[in-house]
């Protein structure tokens, strides 16, 4: 993925960044995810990408699919938007139809699809299952030390699970996809986009050249 400049990709990173954390905190205290803030979020998102190719094909750089040319560029960065969005709302869509994940999570997931494409929401979904793993193993041993093991076997049930959850409290067995994917979006899309974002020099071959001088 490549930016127009760095104040841009600064600007998208941060950007993303402020609504998944915002998620998350506004997840952790409700239990819930507003629609406005996942419908705004994936408005911003396709904005951002628009605004992005249009960038590019002006500068006659690469872009993802299509020849560069400020009408093409802008056309480029939808279809970016709507093919990650597809690709996030049907591997969440599965997770929920096996109840592992809430509405909520299918549509924040769908909202970040719009912002990174679909090659990069395939490894956000594997990063945010491995954080989601990792938290849960860290609830675990927690409550082993707090609780002893029976306790913590009752709590992580599925049996206590429904019954905190009736009791309008995340049962501990239940981790939300918010913060996970906070956490992977934040170390992974860094990571990615570090060239970019002009965090290392990007090598010689990998420097955007016109298209018209690719060409030749």
């Amino acid at each position: 993925m490549l930016f127009p400049d760095l104040a841009f990709g600064w600007a998208y990173y941060c950007v993303l960044m402020a609504y998944l954390i915002a998620s998350s905190i506004i997840d952790f205290r409700s239990l819930r995810i507003p629609k406005a803030l996942t419908v705004s979020c994936l408005a911003l998102g396709i904005l951002f990408n628009l605004g992005r190719g249009m960038w590019l094909g002006i500068q006659d750089k690469e872009v993802w699919a299509l020849q560069a040319g400020p009408v093409l560029g802008a056309l480029d960065g939808l279809l970016f938007s709507i093919a990650g969005f597809a690709a996030a709302f049907a591997i969440f869509f599965g997770l929920w139809f096996l109840k592992a994940a809430g509405g909520g999570d299918v549509k924040l997931f769908a909202a970040v699809g719009a912002w990174v494409g679909p090659k990069y929401i395939v490894f956000l979904m594997i990063g945010s299952v491995f954080f989601v793993v990792l938290i849960t193993l860290g609830l675990l041993v927690a409550g082993v030390f707090q609780g002893g093991v029976m306790k913590t076997q009752s709590t992580f049930s599925h049996k206590g699970a429904q019954k905190a959850m009736q009791r309008g409290k995340r049962g501990k067995r239940v981790v939300s996809y918010s913060f996970p994917l906070a956490l992977a979006t934040g170390c992974i899309m860094l990571a990615v986009l570090r060239g970019p974002l002009g965090l290392v020099d990007l090598p010689s071959d990998e420097n955007a050249a016109p298209v018209s001088q690719a060409r030749e």
